[in-house]
């Protein structure tokens, strides 16, 4: 990387962040970079301003559900239906990243998801996508999907998560 460069997207915008607090916003950077990681070669999914996309887009239409139809009632429905419900994917996505710090304190001795070592994150993102890894009030594999497609949405590389 150049002299001058700047790591960290979401670094770089310090007190630019649309959506996300500080700590969404580490705890996003750590996610993206384990499933982007960085090599000699190329930066990984932090480096690459992973999060500071999915930031714009949760404070954008995309996350406030601008084309969903958002009058009640509501009750649950399938799957090919989308989600049915009164809170936007902006208020799911911040619920499931508080579930996913709150579970990674209460298993890893008060840590952080973005505290954790690699192998832990790795851990965690495939119990997130196995479903093992339960988030307080949260479908774990719901929330795996959905930051993985944002992250495929930037992505320029394939097969990065096995």
């Amino acid at each position: 990387m150049a002299a001058g460069v700047c790591r960290s997207a979401v670094t770089c915008n310090a007190g630019r962040l649309a959506f996300f607090h500080p700590q969404e916003a580490a705890t996003v950077e750590a996610v993206v970079d384990r499933l982007i990681p960085p090599d000699p070669e190329t930066p990984g999914g932090k480096d690459c301003g992973c999060a500071v996309f999915i930031d714009r887009q949760l404070a954008g239409p995309y996350g406030r559900n601008e084309a969903y139809y958002m009058m009640g009632p509501f009750q649950e429905g399938t799957k090919q239906q989308g989600p049915q419900s009164a809170a936007t994917t902006a208020q799911r996505y911040r619920k499931a990243l508080a579930a996913l710090d709150a579970a990674c304190r209460e298993k890893f001795g008060g840590k952080t998801f973005a505290d954790l070592s690699d192998a832990q994150k790795d851990d965690v993102i495939s119990g997130l996508e196995a479903g093992s890894f339960k988030l307080d009030g949260v479908d774990s594999k719901e929330f795996f999907v959905q930051i993985r497609g944002h992250e495929k949405w930037l992505s320029c590389r394939s097969n990065l998560w096995r």
